[in-house]
């Protein structure tokens, strides 16, 4: 509020409202951390604490675990796609075939709707002292489209909230889903249908359950480039 006195009995007030946008915060916020000397930019796993706010830079991948079984469901939308029915058999065998790759469609998806039941997606950031997994709200990623940035290199700017400091500790993928009650022996033998054969012909992703350290968990404030 401003006012100022021009001839006698008259005056004038102005009364301005500024707004903080998400990045005037986010600028803000880590100008703060800045100067009190509470981000930790080192990138050193072993030196890191639980609590600790962190910024890293690295590569951004999908959590493999959903990156292996979405590409399962596109290999055979594709095989669907470009399938000759008289190389199949006759109709009825290709009517039996089509009906059981819908069902195994069907449970992959439903798959790896578990793994994303509890709002959160876990994300890989791959960096030369380890790796980061960014447990992120679903909520804040539904407008956005999310294949734009895998792949590419990020900052993030996030809390630590659990750390593998080295390779005899593991991160679970499946640590939010019922699976993870299961022994590491009913889990082999559960994926082992993924890992046959037929299977090995296409260029997939390494099936991956479990991060080795050094390794921790970051809940993102902000990923930027």
């Amino acid at each position: 509020e401003v006012s100022h006195t021009g001839n006698v009995g008259e005056s004038e007030n102005i009364s301005r409202e500024k707004v903080h946008t998400n990045v005037s915060l986010l600028s803000k916020f880590r100008t703060t951390l800045d100067e009190e000397k509470l981000l930790d930019t080192s990138s050193d796993i072993s030196n890191m604490k639980i609590g600790s706010f962190i910024e890293l830079e690295g590569e951004l991948q999908k959590n493999p675990l959903i990156d292996y079984m979405d590409k399962i469901v596109d290999i055979f939308r594709m095989i669907n796609i470009f399938s000759d029915e008289s190389a199949l058999g006759n109709k009825k065998n290709t009517s039996i075939q089509k009906k059981k790759e819908s069902q195994m469609i069907k449970q992959i998806k439903e798959f790896s709707d578990e793994l994303k039941h509890s709002g959160t997606v876990d994300f890989i950031l791959s960096g030369s002292t380890g790796t980061i997994v960014l447990s992120a709200q679903e909520q804040y990623l539904a407008n956005d489209n999310i294949s734009e940035i895998l792949g590419g290199k990020f900052k993030v700017l996030g809390k630590v909230i659990a750390i593998c400091k080295d390779d005899s500790e593991s991160i679970d993928l499946l640590r939010k889903t019922t699976l993870s009650i299961l022994t590491d022996e009913m889990l082999a033998d559960i994926f082992s249908g993924f890992e046959n054969e037929d299977m090995k012909q296409f260029n997939l992703p390494k099936l991956v359950t479990k991060i080795k350290g050094p390794a921790m968990i970051v809940i993102p404030i902000a990923i930027y480039a």
